[in-house]
């Protein structure tokens, strides 16, 4: 997915962990055999929605063949 959204934004990758710049907050991704993990700081519950959003329709584009179980776990970083 970082290779793909580093067409139109900032974004580094290797096998198993990307970031990605996007306008509207920073993106870290970290993949296992099981499991991929996206934490993205975000200022506001509008911009998390929008974020979630864009993440969710690319998971679907991108694993179509897969059973996705995507859960979100908000949570405020205050450090």
């Amino acid at each position: 997915m970082c290779k793909h959204f580093s067409v139109k934004v900032p974004a580094t990758y290797t096998e198993t962990e990307g970031h990605v710049q996007f306008p509207f907050g920073e993106c870290k991704m970290k993949a296992d055999n099981e499991t991929l993990t996206i934490s993205i700081a975000v200022e506001d519950e509008e911009t998390a929605a929008k974020a979630e959003r864009v993440i969710v329709s690319h998971l679907v584009k991108f694993a179509w063949r897969e059973q996705l179980d995507i859960q979100w776990n908000r949570t405020a970083d205050i450090s």
